[in-house]
């Protein structure tokens, strides 16, 4: 395979071990593959995936048949790729999973493409509900989510809890610290999943902004139209001449 993918041969053994061993099958390298388990198969497929180091790595379903323990390294791994400016086609059902690699969605529903666009256009994001001890004074927390560029939704004032989303994991932080700095126990927080309604629900949000935006603009567009209407011909002295059509 390392032939097939045009490893350098000096490079060959050294690349091997290390995908063997980051996916944990190294001590097993001298057993047969038919005698492999389905998810040391299922690694195998990856090391293959990820041992020419392309700049273009195309998966499909990346965290199929694997337990909790290796989609969350593939996941890692995939993080680590991005930042390193590689390109990454993603196929999956639980969007979830990836939700926080993603940059560009294309949605398909029953064989048709319902949305093809920006994360931004999408307007989706990775939200989390956090609880508190006591109440919560929305408007200065409004002003310093704003602060923070983090959006602010739901605010349930009966169970103290208010849902926000982050650019990044790294901004919960900021979060944190805001109730640490009001004195106010955080008791719990849960990460919301990034599923296909909430998908569908921002395309239906999405096609609203749109439409609302056409609308406005086809109205601003009446209001010039009008606006510039000539002035009716000034008054002219005398009476037009007649035309004989005898």
């Amino acid at each position: 395979m390392t032939i097939v993918l045009n490893i350098p041969k000096a490079d060959r053994a050294a690349a091997v071990q290390y995908w063997m061993e980051y996916f944990g099958v190294w001590n097993s390298k001298d057993v047969k593959i038919k005698d492999y388990s389905w998810g040391m198969k299922n690694r195998l497929n990856l090391i293959i995936c990820f041992l020419k180091q392309g700049e273009i790595i195309i998966m499909d379903e990346q965290g199929a048949n694997l337990d909790s323990k290796w989609r969350k390294k593939v996941i890692n791994l995939l993080d680590d790729l991005k930042k390193q400016n590689k390109t990454l086609v993603l196929t999956a059902h639980n969007i979830d999973e990836i939700a926080s690699l993603i940059d560009h969605y294309i949605i398909i529903d029953d064989g048709a493409v319902v949305f093809d666009g920006s994360s931004k256009q999408l307007d989706i994001y990775l939200k989390y509900k956090i609880y508190v001890s006591d109440y919560i004074d929305i408007a200065k927390l409004r002003d310093f989510m704003d602060s923070k560029s983090l959006k602010m939704f739901d605010y349930d004032e009966s169970e103290n809890s208010v849902v926000f989303a982050v650019n990044d994991l790294k901004d919960i932080n900021w979060v944190f610290l805001y109730f640490v700095k009001e004195g106010t126990p955080v008791t719990n927080i849960k990460k919301l999943p990034v599923n296909m309604e909430a998908i569908f629900k921002a395309i239906a949000d999405a096609n609203k902004r749109k439409k609302l935006s056409s609308d406005n603009s086809y109205e601003t567009t009446q209001t010039e139209v009008i606006s510039v209407q000539p002035e009716s011909e000034p008054d002219i002295e005398g009476e037009p001449e007649s035309e004989n059509y005898e």
